[in-house]
């Protein structure tokens, strides 16, 4: 049967084609109309006439009593109504697949369908293949769960044995990245600025050791998201970026919650984000030593002690996470996850495998510090409401001397790093000024001037340690130029600390002002050995240090700058009104006062604002709250945790996605 050029679109037309040289479609019924039969020629119709050729041009009827051709006209409707419908459909789908973070519709199909993470696998719910009881193998005495799962096989119950495969899915194709989340050039960026600053301030690259982006996407999609999100943070102009990638960092992080199985990367992305994210820090801590435990991390390191096989990555990461662990309860004032057994005091014998870098090193001289963090944390409490018994300050001088020990050991051996260069060997130094005075603070936990008739001389003896390494800890910082370029990278530890510094300078100076030692004027109270000028000159250019590093004006460190600010603002004005007060008491018993304290408080803020001076007047008397909650003359024991809990509060207020 011959083919109509219309159907078939091959060859050209016949130059008898009524429809030649014309550019509109032509369509045939199925069937010739009445008058096009009559007079046996062919019935053609135009685009959208109901009539056609011959009988629009000669105005006739043109009636074809088919009812065949009815059925094309409505079959045509019909299938163009449909179409429309499929395209909404889509769209709707596409909408759906991008609100729930799926992979894009394009990569759906009948041969194969994209990896998805799936909340909870229900494969993994069910039981082994069932097989005779083996009363005879395995061990007699272990954990209650293991004879539990011998009993009814039910996977869930037992954990990953070290070494057992699974199969992965490719996340390359389906992770936030390849669904168009982040710009892949954005994402490269990010992740080479996390690589070559705060992964290698972090013990030299041992929390991320994938060399480029892609392997890091193909591990783990948890671990790529925490690099990009912990580095949008860092830099300067890139919020749109910190806001998409943090959004599906908490997604994933909801997601491992119940999920199955979890890889190292995995563990290894809930770390970076604890370091780095004050919000979710002490939360994502916890829940990677949990998954950690759940993997038998905790028992790696004996495993390669007795020669069975498995990976030094495996107590790598236990150690990373005992230190994570107990920076976060220290910082906090909580009792610590991993206690002290052989996975973590058999520290130096790890350094002794060949597989070890410098990072290790490094890695491990915290692992010995949080050790005796761990020894003074059970000594002493955390009860700030408990002021330390003055026969327990021996303990307290012999922990100082190990921390001596500590530094002396551990600097040499942190060697220079290409990217941080000196910061290794300095960090420790840093490291050593924050626990000496952490652990000399206590001499002054619940000790109040108006109710402390007398200081013995041990607790002098260490509160005035306490204050000198305070003051060390922000000097150190200001002066030390591989610590000074590197304070934005750091991570939250590090800030806690300076922030917890600087507050304990403001308010011990406050505190203890009417102590001799201070040069306000005698007191029967023994003093304490603090410059008040030199506090107020230390915290003024940590406050500039800190205002003009560079960083996304959503960092830790602007919130810090902006709080220490205001807090010595009110210093110096109380420090002003204290000064005036203890003159104006002389003068009275000298009988040399002529005005009231009011216009002395007016003449002495004649330069501030009004509400400055009101603030002047009510800092003097002890009714001003400073910006952290408190009052002046309120116990400040609780720091480092009050600092942290507002500097936290502060993060979470500004980044509201």
């Amino acid at each position: 049967m011959k083919r109509r050029f219309q159907e078939a679109d091959l060859g050209s037309p016949s130059s008898n084609d009524p429809g030649i040289g014309s550019d509109t479609p032509i369509k045939t019924k199925s069937r010739a109309c009445s008058e096009c039969k009559k007079h046996k020629i062919k019935c053609q119709v135009d685009d959208g006439q109901e009539k056609c050729r011959r009988c629009h041009r000669q105005s006739l009827p043109c009636v074809t009593n088919n009812s065949l051709q009815k059925f094309v006209q409505d079959d045509t409707q019909w299938k163009a109504a449909a179409e429309a419908q499929a395209s909404k459909f889509e769209a709707a789908i596409s909408d759906v697949l991008r609100h729930l973070r799926l992979p894009k519709l394009e990569t759906y199909g009948s041969d194969r369908l994209p990896a998805i993470s799936r909340p909870v696998d229900t494969t993994e719910a069910t039981r082994e293949n069932s097989r005779e009881p083996d009363l005879d193998g395995g061990r007699i005495v272990s954990a209650p769960t293991d004879a539990l799962y011998e009993v009814t096989r039910i996977r869930t119950l037992r954990s990953d044995r070290p070494g057992e495969k699974f199969q992965k899915d490719d996340l390359l194709e389906s992770d936030f990245i390849a669904r168009g989340v982040l710009n892949l050039d954005i994402a490269e960026s990010l992740f080479e600025s996390f690589n070559h600053t705060m992964n290698q301030l972090l013990w030299g690259g041992v929390v991320m050791k994938h060399p480029n982006l892609e392997s890091a996407r193909r591990s783990s999609s948890l671990l790529s998201a925490a690099i990009v999100t912990v580095a949008a943070l860092h830099i300067p102009g890139r919020s749109g970026a910190l806001e998409a990638c943090y959004e599906e960092f908490i997604s994933l992080v909801e997601k491992s919650t119940i999920k199955r199985r979890c890889s190292m990367d995995d563990i290894r992305g809930l770390c970076i984000g604890a370091f780095w994210l004050p919000d979710l820090s002490w939360r994502l801590s916890g829940l990677a030593v949990r998954l950690a435990v759940e993997m038998g991390l905790h028992q790696s390191l004996q495993r390669i002690s007795r020669g069975l096989p498995d990976s030094c990555e495996r107590p790598q990461l236990w150690f990373l996470l005992y230190v994570c662990d107990h920076q976060f309860s220290t910082t906090y004032g909580r009792p610590s996850t991993i206690y002290e057994d052989a996975s973590i005091t058999g520290f130096e014998a790890f350094l002794q495998y060949p597989t070890t870098i410098p990072g290790d090193v490094r890695l491990m001289s915290q692992v010995a510090l949080f050790i005796l963090h761990s020894k003074v944390f059970r000594q002493f409490g955390t009860d700030n409401d408990q002021p330390v018994a003055d026969d327990h300050f021996e303990h307290l001088r012999q922990y100082n001397i190990e921390l001596d020990q500590w530094r002396n050991r551990w600097a040499p051996r942190c060697v220079n790093n290409q990217y941080v260069h000196a910061y290794p060997s300095k960090g420790v130094t840093l490291h050593y000024y924050f626990a000496k005075f952490q652990f000399n603070s206590l001499a002054l936990r619940a000790m109040n001037p108006g109710n402390a008739a007398y200081l013995s001389t041990a607790r002098k003896e260490s509160a005035n340690l306490a204050i000198s390494s305070a003051m060390s800890t922000l000097a150190f910082i200001l002066d030390e130029p591989d610590i000074r370029s590197n304070i934005i990278g750091v991570p939250l530890f590090a800030h806690t600390m300076l922030a917890f510094s600087a507050v304990f300078l403001l308010k011990v100076t406050l505190k203890w002002r009417s102590s001799p030692a201070s040069g306000f004027s005698a007191s029967p109270i023994p003093g304490l050995y603090i410059n008040s000028d030199a506090v107020e000159d230390l915290v003024g250019r940590v406050i500039t240090l800190l205002q003009n590093a560079v960083s996304s004006e959503k960092h830790l460190t602007k919130h810090i700058a902006g709080g220490l600010s205001k807090m010595l603002a009110s210093f110096r004005v109380s420090l002003r009104g204290s000064r005036q007060t203890l003159q104006q008491n002389e003068q009275q018993h000298q009988g040399m006062v002529e005005t009231p304290l009011q216009d002395d408080y007016s003449a002495m803020n004649a330069g501030l604002p009004q509400t400055d001076a009101i603030n002047s007047f009510a800092m003097a008397n002890g009714s001003l709250s400073d910006d952290f909650g408190f009052t002046f003359d309120e116990a400040w024991q609780d720091f480092p945790a009050t600092t942290l809990d507002f500097l936290t509060s502060q993060w979470q207020d500004s980044t509201t996605f």
